[in-house]
């Protein structure tokens, strides 16, 4: 079904962080996503590993697209916070609760996304609470 290292049901958070480590440090815009495809009838089952907290490290980073999942994971854990991933001086942030178009469509087929709205908005409210300390420049979330 995979065909090579790189084609897994596994996304390495830490392979994108260390991507990251090499960005210049004049990097203002991060679009992350995914797409979940596959020419089979039978879907695996995608998990992350790894963090992607170097993100907090790129000071220069004023825009961030990423779906929600990359930061946090597919299972419920209120140990994760937002503020420990956030870039500091971001101005702009767009989370992704899904991670394609096909997620909607076929979800029987993909993970299990375990976590509740009401945590996913205690997730958001722990951070934007004190969002000047974390974020001081933050002007929108989409």
């Amino acid at each position: 079904m995979f065909s090579d290292d790189f084609d897994t049901p596994v996304v390495d958070l830490n392979q994108i962080a260390v991507a990251l480590s090499y960005a210049p440090p004049t990097l203002t815009e991060i679009n992350i996503s995914a797409d979940c495809q596959t020419d089979v009838m039978v879907y695996p089952g995608l998990s992350t590993k790894g963090s992607l907290q170097t993100l907090s490290n790129l000071h220069s980073v004023k825009s961030l697209q990423i779906p929600l999942v990359f930061l946090v994971g597919f299972a419920q854990d209120t140990t994760k916070l937002l503020q420990d991933k956030m870039p500091r001086n971001i101005e702009h942030l767009t989370l992704g609760y899904d991670l394609s178009e096909f997620y909607n469509t076929l979800s029987e087929k993909y993970p299990d996304w375990e976590w509740e709205d009401s945590a996913v908005f205690g997730l958001l409210k722990s951070w934007l609470e004190d969002w000047n300390s974390w974020t001081p420049c933050l002007r929108g979330i989409h």
